[in-house]
């Protein structure tokens, strides 16, 4: 183990292999575990990626859609914009909202495995004469896994 503090009085980092941080001393309360991003790599285990898309010509490019994985924080995508994150094989729930509407899909991904996800802000009734006369109105979310 490395102490990283020096400082007697500050809490202590104990890092036992990469990216898994321990914290001890007065104010720890919780133990940092690896993140999506890393996970699959600093814990030797078979990977799968997820990849994420926002350029459907359905989507009325409009509102961040922001999503996560298994409950980490993992991107806010405008349209045009995409994200693949590799994780470990296995269970993992994709969530996404646009401050509007949540959707969550879960998902088994095996080793070697690449899900593909398109998602898309979509107009729903009514919707492009309330962004015009508005500048806002009702956007559904979808997602759309593309088949490879």
């Amino acid at each position: 183990m490395i102490d990283t503090a020096s400082d007697p009085r500050q809490p202590r980092r104990l890092e036992k292999k990469a990216n898994i941080v321990f914290t001890v001393g007065p104010d720890a309360r919780y133990r940092r575990r690896c993140t999506t991003e890393c996970y699959a790599e600093c814990m030797g285990e078979p990977t799968a990626r997820i990849v994420l898309t926002r350029r459907s010509p359905n989507d009325v490019q409009q509102r961040q859609v922001f999503v996560s994985i298994d409950g980490e924080r993992v991107a806010a995508l405008n349209f045009g914009d995409a994200v693949a994150r590799d994780v470990a094989a296995g269970a993992h729930l994709l969530r996404a909202h646009n401050t509007l509407v949540w959707k969550t899909i879960g998902l088994e991904l095996k080793p070697g495995e690449e899900a593909r996800f398109t998602i898309v802000n979509r107009p729903g009734p009514g919707t492009r004469v309330m962004l015009a006369l508005l500048g806002t109105g009702p956007i559904y979310l979808t997602f759309e896994r593309e088949r490879l």
